[in-house]
């Protein structure tokens, strides 16, 4: 066995340096480095003759070559895979969303909720449960908020399936900064907050 002087692979061709492939990769240059001009001619020749079929490919409407490209890519997506000829992909209806690795159903809000803070990227994605319990509130969650499922099933997102909670907690254990803490949050919710005389 010999070693290939380009690609280092092993071989059993007695009189030459390169493996089978790379012998024929620098055939095929050579071949297209010294009949560039001929190569050149062809390809003209070939497009003047197959004028009226590139015309009527470029005619075609870009909805229409979408799908056409569609189908040749399922065309050779089946053969490579040995597939029936009738498989069809399985696909999302529009409107479904999708569901990420760790569980939750994701959603695209809709044109008009541009600038929804809760979305987590440009393309206005948004946790399925986030939207039902912001929708429920009339407003977007604050920063610390959660929304829980209380069956622990994250593709059930029906309100009364979901709690709103809060992970915030004080900073310390002086009753002070517990004290402090607890006013700013029940202030925040809404709540009036007096001290006994």
């Amino acid at each position: 066995m010999k070693i290939c002087n380009t690609c280092s692979e092993p071989h059993d061709r007695p009189k030459s340096s390169r493996c089978f492939k790379c012998e024929r990769k620098v055939i095929n240059t050579n071949y297209c480095t010294r009949n560039r001009e001929n190569l050149r001619d062809r390809s003209r020749e070939y497009r003047k003759k197959n004028r009226e079929l590139a015309n009527k490919r470029a005619k075609r409407s870009r909805e229409e070559n979408i799908e056409y490209y569609r189908q040749r890519a399922l065309e050779r997506f089946i053969a490579k895979r040995g597939l029936p000829s009738d498989y069809k992909p399985w696909k999302r209806k529009s409107g479904e969303g999708n569901i990420t690795a760790s569980g939750y159903k994701v959603i695209t809000l809709p044109d008009h909720e541009k600038g929804h803070p809760n979305s987590f990227d440009k393309r206005r994605r948004i946790h399925e449960h986030t939207w039902v319990m912001s929708q429920h509130l009339g407003r977007p969650l604050h920063k610390g908020e959660t929304v829980h499922h209380i069956n622990g099933n994250r593709l059930d997102n029906r309100l009364e399936n979901l709690e709103l909670w809060h992970r915030s907690h004080p900073p310390g254990q002086r009753v002070e900064e517990k004290i402090a803490w607890a006013i700013e949050f029940l202030r925040a919710y809404g709540y009036e907050v007096a001290k006994k005389a």
